[in-house]
């Protein structure tokens, strides 16, 4: 099984600008340089002091590039290899990681770099839609509610805080979740039929807004008692829906964080 690399390698692999280049030079093409513009497999690299910028060059169309256009880091200044620190660093902090904490250990230069650089990462952590495939099998909904401390009641009906729905597929683990403006009957029957294929079976718990589940659009355990819904393969919780809330949990942090500093990259 193919587990995380430690920080310590992460560093050793990527401790230079051009070792961070030529590492994304074969993420993006593979199959050897391209122009990004006209596609042409003439494209090659600068000579000179260009060299010294990663510039390439297209003799078919002229056109001067580097590996970063039209990616999250395109038009940044910010090195490449802080920007693979950054991601390494968000991507392994269970409970998330705050703009400022990141802004102390890469050495940027304010905050606001910082926040550029969580909101992008961020953005291309999101599945693409257009290539998103449905959940199969066995799917498990539950929602919770992400904000601060506050008076009043909890939970559901909760005030000042952000709704937000996730659905978990038992058989690869995968995870969806969406931020919605109130938990409501429709809101959560638009996130299951538009993450949900129709022909999986979704288990929920008995909030009323799951009741439409017990329709013949799809199949549906509502309500069913904790002990009979068993989780299989390698996941540690022996109960359905426990995967689901305690990746909220875990991630409760992680969340708030991201809907306090980018609430635009949320639907």
């Amino acid at each position: 099984m193919k587990t995380q690399p430690s920080l310590l390698e992460t560093v050793r692999k990527f401790n230079s600008e051009e070792m961070c280049v030529r590492h994304f030079e074969k993420i993006r093409w593979p199959n050897g340089l391209r122009c990004v513009r006209c596609d042409s497999d003439k494209a090659r690299r600068m000579t000179g002091e260009a060299a010294k910028r990663f510039l390439y060059w297209c003799p078919a169309c002229r056109y001067q590039y580097t590996v970063t256009v039209g990616t999250i880091f395109h038009d940044s200044k910010i090195p490449l290899i802080k920007w693979f620190l950054a991601i390494y660093m968000i991507c392994s902090a269970k409970k998330g990681i705050p703009s400022l904490q990141l802004k102390r250990e890469l050495d940027l230069g304010s905050y606001e770099s910082a926040l550029y650089m969580t909101h992008r990462i961020r953005l291309a952590m999101r599945e693409d839609p257009d290539f998103c495939e449905k959940f199969s099998g066995i799917v498990e909904v539950d929602e919770t509610y992400i904000g601060g401390k506050a008076k009043g009641p909890r939970g559901r009906g909760a005030a000042n805080k952000v709704p937000v729905v996730a659905m978990k597929a038992r058989t690869s683990g995968k995870i969806r979740m969406q931020a919605l403006e109130a938990v409501t009957g429709q809101s959560l029957a638009d996130f299951i039929r538009e993450h949900a294929d129709p022909a999986s079976e979704v288990h929920t718990d008995e909030f009323k807004s799951y009741l439409w589940l017990d329709s013949s659009e799809v199949r549906a355990q509502v309500g069913e008692p904790y002990s009979d819904l068993r989780c299989s393969g390698q996941c540690p919780h022996k109960r359905s829906r426990e995967c689901v809330v305690s990746f909220q949990a875990r991630n409760h942090g992680h969340l708030s964080q991201g809907l306090r500093e980018v609430p635009a990259a949320l639907p």
